[in-house]
């Protein structure tokens, strides 16, 4: 009796253990299934992004395209512009080639004999290019010169006696006259000036300041300042008409400077008033 009970016993814990195993192996079944099945439904939104995604990078692809063609059009419109601008000019300036001349401001005129020198000088002169309706900017003429007081000092000068540089060592234009000292533009426009005066021996025991000017047309224009044996310099920019004078000039009596190339004048034309001709000034 005994041992059917413990045999029904033994079957009995068989099959409930033959059921626990069976259920745990379904749980075990039913995890993995709804591990899979998240799984493949995170896939399919992944899926879904990836394809809003590659909608949305096609549409912004589309939309520049379209900006693209319409820049390029634009920008063929305008170079079309610009060429139909371009041609008629190209046409006018080939009509004018065969008519463009070079128009001298002056006529011929004799040598004018140099002072310093002898030396025959070649006049100056103007050229304007003319095209149709339109003028070009005046070439410049040649106006420098460079002077000097040579080879002795100069002394007793009077007031507001011109200092005289005796010697042209560039005199290009023949403007500056080296007998009176005096520099006379020959065509209007913008000039610098540059003088350096050196002090002499000054009679006056009690000042030993030496005074000079630039003067143009009669008007100090800078002051120079000076001693026994120093040298002073200054430079000026302005502005001539034709026939103007520029020198330089003593501003006391009796005082006197060094010459032996300490003192010296130069000027040179910076650049011409446009439509100013050439005159040679009268020596």
């Amino acid at each position: 009796m005994k041992s059917g009970t413990s045999l029904c016993f033994g079957i009995i814990i068989s099959i409930f253990c033959f059921g626990v195993r069976i259920d745990a192996s379904t749980k075990t079944v039913q995890d993995t299934n709804d591990f899979n099945n998240e799984k493949f439904e995170l896939l399919l939104k992944r899926l879904d992004y990836v394809e809003r995604r590659n909608d949305e990078m096609e549409r912004r692809m589309e939309i520049m395209a379209a900006d693209f063609r319409e820049k390029e059009k634009a920008l063929n419109d305008r170079i079309t512009e610009l060429e139909k601008l371009n041609n008629p000019r190209n046409s006018d300036n080939d009509n004018h080639v065969t008519n463009e001349r070079f128009v001298n401001a002056l006529d011929d005129s004799d040598n004018v004999t140099d002072e310093t020198n002898g030396r025959d000088s070649v006049q100056k002169q103007t050229r304007t290019i003319r095209s149709g309706s339109r003028r070009a900017r005046s070439v410049e003429s040649d106006v420098a010169f460079f002077a000097a007081i040579t080879p002795h000092d100069v002394e007793h000068l009077g007031i507001n006696q011109n200092i005289v540089f005796d010697h042209a060592f560039t005199n290009t234009g023949n403007a500056y006259h080296n007998i009176h000292g005096i520099f006379t533009a020959p065509v209007a426009g913008t000039y610098v000036f540059c003088a350096t005066v050196a002090g002499g021996i000054v009679r006056n025991d009690h000042d030993q300041t030496y005074y000079a000017y630039f003067d143009v047309n009669g008007q100090t224009l800078a002051n120079f300042i000076t001693y026994p044996y120093k040298q002073t310099t200054q430079m000026i920019i302005v502005k001539l008409q034709v026939g103007d004078d520029v020198s330089v000039r003593n501003n006391r009596v009796e005082y006197g400077i060094l010459g032996v190339l300490y003192t010296s004048f130069s000027g040179f034309l910076l650049y011409q008033d446009v439509g100013s001709s050439v005159n040679i000034v009268g020596k």
